[in-house]
Protein backbone atom coordinates (compact mmCIF):
# COMPACT_ATOMS: atom_id res chain seq x y z
CA UNK A 1 0.00 0.00 0.00
CA UNK A 2 1.22 3.50 -0.87
CA UNK A 3 0.78 6.31 1.63
CA UNK A 4 1.43 9.98 1.00
CA UNK A 5 2.00 13.03 3.17
CA UNK A 6 1.67 16.40 1.45
CA UNK A 7 3.33 19.20 3.40
CA UNK A 8 5.48 22.26 2.85
CA UNK A 9 9.21 21.92 3.39
CA UNK A 10 11.19 24.04 5.80
CA UNK A 11 13.64 26.57 4.32
CA UNK A 12 16.57 24.48 5.58
CA UNK A 13 15.32 21.67 3.30
CA UNK A 14 15.89 23.77 0.19
CA UNK A 15 18.46 21.34 -1.26
CA UNK A 16 15.88 18.53 -1.26
CA UNK A 17 13.44 20.83 -3.08
CA UNK A 18 16.05 22.05 -5.56
CA UNK A 19 17.31 18.54 -6.34
CA UNK A 20 13.79 17.16 -6.90
CA UNK A 21 12.72 20.13 -9.04
CA UNK A 22 15.87 20.15 -11.18
CA UNK A 23 15.72 16.40 -11.69
CA UNK A 24 12.08 16.73 -12.76
CA UNK A 25 12.92 19.53 -15.20
CA UNK A 26 15.74 17.52 -16.69
CA UNK A 27 13.67 14.31 -17.02
CA UNK A 28 10.37 15.90 -18.11
CA UNK A 29 11.20 19.33 -19.58
CA UNK A 30 7.75 19.85 -21.12
CA UNK A 31 6.11 19.67 -17.69
CA UNK A 32 7.51 23.07 -16.64
CA UNK A 33 7.26 26.61 -17.94
CA UNK A 34 10.78 27.48 -16.80
CA UNK A 35 13.78 25.55 -18.05
CA UNK A 36 16.37 23.47 -16.25
CA UNK A 37 19.00 26.00 -17.33
CA UNK A 38 17.05 28.94 -15.86
CA UNK A 39 16.31 27.19 -12.59
CA UNK A 40 19.75 25.64 -12.09
CA UNK A 41 21.30 29.12 -12.35
CA UNK A 42 19.28 30.38 -9.36
CA UNK A 43 21.26 31.16 -6.21
CA UNK A 44 20.66 29.10 -3.07
CA UNK A 45 18.82 32.04 -1.51
CA UNK A 46 16.15 31.95 -4.23
CA UNK A 47 15.28 28.33 -3.39
CA UNK A 48 15.18 29.19 0.31
CA UNK A 49 12.97 32.22 -0.28
CA UNK A 50 10.46 30.17 -2.28
CA UNK A 51 10.11 27.82 0.68
CA UNK A 52 9.81 30.78 3.07
CA UNK A 53 7.03 32.28 0.94
CA UNK A 54 5.26 28.94 0.79
CA UNK A 55 5.36 28.52 4.57
CA UNK A 56 3.81 31.99 5.02
CA UNK A 57 0.95 30.87 2.74
CA UNK A 58 -0.28 34.32 1.82
CA UNK A 59 0.58 34.67 -1.87
CA UNK A 60 2.42 31.42 -2.59
CA UNK A 61 2.05 27.77 -1.59
CA UNK A 62 4.29 24.82 -2.29
CA UNK A 63 3.57 21.29 -1.11
CA UNK A 64 5.63 18.16 -1.46
CA UNK A 65 4.27 14.65 -1.49
CA UNK A 66 6.52 12.24 0.32
CA UNK A 67 6.04 8.53 0.03
CA UNK A 68 7.40 5.72 2.10
CA UNK A 69 10.87 6.41 3.41
CA UNK A 70 10.30 10.17 3.26
CA UNK A 71 11.32 10.48 -0.39
CA UNK A 72 9.68 13.26 -2.40
CA UNK A 73 7.48 11.75 -5.12
CA UNK A 74 5.53 14.86 -6.13
CA UNK A 75 5.08 18.58 -5.75
CA UNK A 76 2.42 21.15 -6.41
CA UNK A 77 2.35 24.90 -6.11
CA UNK A 78 -0.06 27.79 -6.17
CA UNK A 79 0.26 31.56 -6.27
CA UNK A 80 -1.84 34.67 -6.42
CA UNK A 81 -1.23 38.22 -7.51
CA UNK A 82 -1.73 40.90 -4.89
CA UNK A 83 -3.87 43.09 -7.12
CA UNK A 84 -7.30 44.10 -5.87
CA UNK A 85 -9.06 42.98 -9.04
CA UNK A 86 -7.70 39.43 -9.15
CA UNK A 87 -6.31 38.72 -5.67
CA UNK A 88 -9.27 36.38 -5.08
CA UNK A 89 -7.90 33.98 -7.74
CA UNK A 90 -5.17 31.42 -7.12
CA UNK A 91 -3.32 29.77 -9.99
CA UNK A 92 -2.22 26.22 -9.28
CA UNK A 93 0.96 24.92 -10.90
CA UNK A 94 1.35 21.20 -11.24
CA UNK A 95 1.21 18.70 -9.87
CA UNK A 96 4.40 17.05 -10.94
CA UNK A 97 4.75 13.40 -9.91
CA UNK A 98 7.93 11.37 -10.28
CA UNK A 99 7.90 8.02 -12.04
CA UNK A 100 7.91 6.24 -8.65
CA UNK A 101 4.73 8.02 -7.57
CA UNK A 102 2.68 7.69 -10.74
CA UNK A 103 -0.47 5.57 -10.95
CA UNK A 104 -0.90 5.72 -7.17
CA UNK A 105 -3.33 8.62 -6.83
CA UNK A 106 -0.59 11.11 -5.94
CA UNK A 107 -1.84 13.78 -8.38
CA UNK A 108 -5.30 13.89 -6.85
CA UNK A 109 -3.93 13.88 -3.30
CA UNK A 110 -1.63 16.80 -4.07
CA UNK A 111 -4.44 18.82 -5.68
CA UNK A 112 -6.70 18.11 -2.71
CA UNK A 113 -3.96 19.12 -0.27
CA UNK A 114 -3.22 22.42 -2.02
CA UNK A 115 -6.94 23.25 -2.08
CA UNK A 116 -7.09 22.72 1.68
CA UNK A 117 -4.15 25.08 2.16
CA UNK A 118 -5.51 27.90 0.01
CA UNK A 119 -9.03 27.65 1.47
CA UNK A 120 -7.62 28.86 4.80
CA UNK A 121 -7.51 32.36 3.32
CA UNK A 122 -11.12 33.67 3.22
CA UNK A 123 -10.24 36.21 0.52
CA UNK A 124 -9.51 33.49 -2.02
CA UNK A 125 -12.64 32.57 -3.94
CA UNK A 126 -11.44 30.70 -7.03
CA UNK A 127 -8.68 28.33 -8.08
CA UNK A 128 -7.58 27.88 -11.66
CA UNK A 129 -5.05 25.73 -13.45
CA UNK A 130 -3.71 25.37 -16.98
CA UNK A 131 -3.45 21.73 -18.09
CA UNK A 132 -1.93 20.49 -21.32
CA UNK A 133 -4.71 19.01 -23.45
CA UNK A 134 -3.03 15.60 -23.74
CA UNK A 135 -2.66 15.22 -19.94
CA UNK A 136 -5.81 13.16 -19.49
CA UNK A 137 -4.83 11.78 -16.06
CA UNK A 138 -4.25 15.28 -14.71
CA UNK A 139 -7.51 16.53 -16.22
CA UNK A 140 -9.30 13.59 -14.61
CA UNK A 141 -7.75 14.31 -11.19
CA UNK A 142 -8.85 17.95 -11.30
CA UNK A 143 -12.30 17.00 -12.60
CA UNK A 144 -12.86 14.56 -9.73
CA UNK A 145 -12.22 17.47 -7.35
CA UNK A 146 -14.82 19.73 -8.95
CA UNK A 147 -12.79 21.68 -11.51
CA UNK A 148 -14.58 22.54 -14.74
CA UNK A 149 -13.26 23.51 -18.16
CA UNK A 150 -13.41 27.26 -18.61
CA UNK A 151 -11.67 27.47 -21.97
CA UNK A 152 -9.05 26.15 -24.31
CA UNK A 153 -5.90 27.93 -25.38
CA UNK A 154 -4.89 26.59 -28.79
CA UNK A 155 -1.15 26.21 -29.45
CA UNK A 156 -0.42 28.10 -26.24
CA UNK A 157 2.56 26.14 -24.97
CA UNK A 158 5.78 25.61 -26.92
CA UNK A 159 7.54 22.37 -26.08
CA UNK A 160 11.25 22.14 -25.50
CA UNK A 161 11.42 18.72 -27.10
CA UNK A 162 10.66 18.92 -30.80
CA UNK A 163 9.65 22.60 -30.69
CA UNK A 164 5.97 21.79 -31.19
CA UNK A 165 3.00 23.74 -29.89
CA UNK A 166 0.47 22.22 -27.53
CA UNK A 167 -2.96 23.36 -26.44
CA UNK A 168 -3.97 23.89 -22.84
CA UNK A 169 -7.27 23.84 -21.04
CA UNK A 170 -8.09 26.38 -18.38
CA UNK A 171 -9.84 24.64 -15.49
CA UNK A 172 -11.41 26.49 -12.60
CA UNK A 173 -13.17 25.81 -9.36
CA UNK A 174 -15.11 28.21 -7.16
CA UNK A 175 -14.13 27.57 -3.57
CA UNK A 176 -17.26 28.79 -1.83
CA UNK A 177 -20.93 28.21 -2.47
CA UNK A 178 -20.72 27.92 -6.22
CA UNK A 179 -20.03 30.37 -8.97
CA UNK A 180 -21.42 33.88 -8.51
CA UNK A 181 -24.40 34.78 -10.67
CA UNK A 182 -23.90 37.20 -13.55
CA UNK A 183 -25.44 40.59 -12.97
Amino acid sequence: MFSLEANPLYPEDWREYRDFALSAMKNDPNEFVRTFEEESALPDEAWQERLNDARRGNKAWLLFGKGEGGKIVGMIGASRVENRNISHVVTITGPYVSIEGRDKGVEEKLVSAILQKIRVNPNIKKARVFVLAEKGDTMFAYGRLGFKKAGKLVNEYRTRVGENYLSEYILEKWLEDGEPKLK
